[in-house]
């Protein structure tokens, strides 16, 4: 004689009812899980200051602009996503954003040409090197809150990630001086986390900051 599951009932529900919650709560955490596997694994930008030291002859002269910066290196994106709308903060310092590109060829000693382009923000950081040059010098109007440690120089990148509709905007900050580990404990990356995400508040209020005084010199 077979058992009617229709006619068993546990915590006012019955056995068939049961089975269904089960089988719905099983595909929806598996649901949840690809979700957030996906999310994890996205695609995301990784721009990386590369500083240039040694022979002056492979980089733009930045000279004939009017500047001589002591530091300078390039910006490219080495990550699998996209960046766009990318612009450059100095901590500490000043930092230009430049976009350059090279028309001659560095023979005999003969300084190349380049066409240079303070342009302050790129539409697109790419994965192409010797492309988009940041120039670090010391503040031209230091705050007060900077500090003129050389050891605390950092340089801070903000851009807006794909899909670009969604304005979902993401910042880094790293050192100037020294190379951080690509892999780390979870005191330093929390560490991280707290450093970028005090660098990002504080690049949107300077940006505030700065929209509204050209609002108030174009009124």
């Amino acid at each position: 004689m077979g058992v009617d599951l229709a006619q068993i009932t546990f915590l006012g529900l019955t056995v068939q009812t049961w089975i269904t919650v089960v089988i719905a709560a099983f595909g929806l955490m598996v649901s949840l899980l690809t979700f957030a596997r996906g999310w994890r694994w996205r695609a995301e930008a990784a721009p990386l200051f590369a500083m240039l030291e040694g022979d002056k002859l492979l980089r733009p002269d930045f000279s004939k602009a009017g500047i001589d910066p002591p530091i300078v290196g390039y910006l490219v994106n080495c990550g699998d996503g996209r960046a766009f709308n990318v612009k450059a903060i100095g901590v500490n310092c000043d930092a230009g954003l430049w976009d350059c590109r090279q028309i001659g060829e560095t023979v005999l000693g003969k300084q190349s040409e380049w066409v240079m382009n303070d342009c302050g923000r790129l539409p697109e950081l790419t994965g192409e090197t010797m492309r988009f040059f940041i120039t670090i010098a010391p503040p031209e109007h230091p705050r007060p809150d900077q500090s003129g440690d050389l050891t605390k120089l950092e340089l801070g990148v903000h851009w807006v990630s794909s899909p670009t509709r969604l304005r979902r905007c993401r910042y880094t900050q790293f050192p100037i001086w020294g190379i951080e580990p690509m892999k780390c404990g979870p005191f330093e990356r929390l560490r991280r986390w707290h450093r970028d995400r005090l660098g990002h508040r504080r690049f949107h209020a300077l940006d505030r900051k700065r929209a509204s005084e050209q609002r108030r010199l174009l009124s």
